[in-house]
């Protein structure tokens, strides 16, 4: 598959990276990598890593949130100490909490996703 590069009129096969159009990024998944986590996930996905752990369920401490038929998810966020946000904080926690309140509500019944504060880190 070819793509119209239109600022110079010639025609590439490759994306800029240099993978072609339908190749995807290079990608490696482990589960099971924390022994103290009851579930975690390690992947690389291009130059990405992410090392991901569940805790839980627990009884939650704020008791007027709590519902039999709901949960609560609690969100811990660190990046590397060479990595940067793109964003402000602030915007970027209100992203991710609407990414993750869209993908969990279609898995579970949530009453909301909660960041724990100061876990926005560098």
């Amino acid at each position: 598959m070819a793509d119209s590069n239109l600022s110079t009129g010639t025609e590439t096969s490759a994306r800029a990276d240099g993978r072609a159009f339908d190749e995807l990024r290079p990608f490696k998944i482990e589960a099971g990598v924390l022994e103290r986590a009851d579930g975690s996930a390690y992947l690389e996905i291009g130059g990405n890593k992410v090392l991901v752990a569940v805790y839980g369920p627990r009884e939650l401490h704020i008791r007027r949130l709590m519902q039999p038929n709901k949960a609560v998810l609690r969100c811990k966020y660190n990046m590397a100490p060479f990595s940067s946000l793109q964003y402000d904080v602030t915007n970027f926690i209100i992203t991710v909490t609407h990414i993750l309140t869209n993908q969990f509500d279609n898995i579970i019944s949530t009453v909301g996703i909660y960041f724990v504060p100061g876990s926005f880190s560098t």
